[in-house]
């Protein structure tokens, strides 16, 4: 390896010791043909390249341009989609809302009327018990009459009887009380 370098050192010292004084390289018809040779093969090599290489690389950054705008256009179609059903279930909420609102004053109504049934109700029961209590208080105030009637009677009967003996005769007594029955009976009849 060090002989390899040495040996390309004193080739390029000869070479610079054949150029004319103030040149860098020799510009000889060998170093033209090794330019164009080199110009050609880099040409050649980038033709290659570009057969082998250009196509399949622009075919796979074509087919993930089209796989992006797939990607990007699923996307768009699940974020609409998204949308819409975030505005279905909106709407349904909104339904939902609505549907709540009017059973909650379906059940009002229904309470209101049942409240007003129940009311009613009780008003009639308490207007039969009032009316039953008349009634009974009435039939109790003519039976009250009625025993008030037969103790008037009574006693009146007891009165006269004992004002009778001590005035009158038995006969002339036993007269009048039957006269003073008979008038309290049609009395009491009347009534």
């Amino acid at each position: 390896m060090k002989e390899n370098l040495l040996y390309s050192l004193l080739e390029t010292a000869e070479a610079s010791a054949q150029l004319p004084p103030g040149r860098v390289f020799a510009l000889d018809g060998q170093t033209f043909i090794s330019v164009v040779i080199q110009i050609i093969n880099i040409a050649i090599l980038f033709f290659i390249l570009y057969k082998l290489l250009y196509h399949p690389v622009k075919d796979i950054l074509i087919k993930r341009k089209e796989r992006i705008a797939e990607q990007l256009s699923v996307l768009e179609t699940d974020q609409k989609r998204a949308q819409d059903l975030i505005a279905e279930y909106e709407a349904k909420l909104a339904d939902v809302h609505i549907e709540r609102h009017r059973l909650i004053e379906e059940a009002r109504e229904e309470a209101e009327e049942v409240k007003i049934r129940i009311i009613d109700r009780a008003e009639k029961e308490a207007q039969k018990i009032k009316e039953n209590t008349i009634k009974a208080l009435e039939t109790e105030r003519k039976l009250l009459q009625r025993n008030a009637k037969d103790y008037v009677v009574e006693l009146s009967t007891l009165m006269a009887e004992k004002t009778l003996k001590d005035s009158v005769s038995q006969d002339a007594q036993d007269g009048q009380f039957e006269e003073s029955l008979k008038k309290l009976e049609a009395a009491s009849w009347q009534d």
